[in-house]
């Protein structure tokens, strides 16, 4: 069973809402970034003042080379961490006034209007889809009249999912897929079945290539074998799913 209707927030939902709001605290803290700069500096310096006094002693060409290789490493590692410090400040600090400027305001209103957009699916059999690198899991549920939901996306790690009376697991039976009516933001998957153990795994070398780089939520026609098949490459060997 696959369903799209509009309701109002459930209490569940709406604590979802309420965390999010609250909103996570910058995840940088400046005095952590100074700290592991002034490190990294720290040990640059030290592999180049060291580089000289290398010099001056003469050591033999095996030894001054091993030392040397090794002050080396020693600056590019510390250089490394400074740059990585300074630069994953910059990233981090950007993501969070971004949630604060334009993702915030939005969830705010969300949260006065009250209404989410709700995907109800009911499912008998899951297949699930193999994460390439950091692209998401995906899965391929059967809900019945002919039709596939294919969902792939980093949303999707179980982690993410929440349980609608606790301790529910994903894959599901049963699950809601909620986002808010106003500014489609995304609140989760609530699951309220039991746990579905996935048939097969699809590898991720299998996939076509536009399935394995993009998100998708959608409704295929067609069984499950055949779904399976069409995000395949030509060459995998054809699907046969256990019923």
């Amino acid at each position: 069973m696959y369903e799209e209707v509009t309701r109002r927030l459930n209490e569940c939902e709406r604590r979802v809402l309420q965390d999010r709001i609250a909103g996570p605290r910058s995840p940088v803290n400046v005095k952590h970034t100074l700290r592991d700069a002034a490190v990294g500096l720290a040990g640059f310096a030290a592999a180049v003042l060291l580089i000289p006094g290398l010099i001056w002693l003469e050591p033999g060409p095996i030894v001054g080379g091993l030392v040397g290789g090794m002050l080396g490493l020693i600056g590019i590692v510390a250089l490394y961490l400074v740059v990585s410090s300074i630069a994953g400040h910059r990233r981090w600090s950007s993501h969070h006034r971004d949630f604060v400027q334009n993702t915030l305001p939005e969830l705010r209103k969300a949260f006065e209007d009250g209404r989410v957009a709700v995907k109800h699916v009911a499912a008998s059999v899951v297949i699930e889809i193999e994460e390439y690198e950091d692209e998401g899991q995906g899965y391929l549920f059967d809900v019945g009249g002919g039709n596939v939901l294919l969902l792939k996306g980093q949303q999707y790690f179980a982690e993410n999912q929440f349980a609608a009376g606790g301790g529910n697991p994903w894959p599901n039976t049963r699950f809601d897929i909620v986002r808010t009516l106003h500014g489609n933001c995304w609140l989760g998957i609530f699951c309220q079945g039991d746990s579905l153990e996935p048939i097969r795994t699809i590898a991720a070398e299998d996939l076509r290539e536009e399935y394995t780089w993009d998100d998708r939520e959608e409704v295929r026609r067609g069984t499950l074998d055949e779904v399976a098949r069409a995000i395949c490459r030509p060459t995998v060997a054809p699907i046969v799913s256990r019923t």
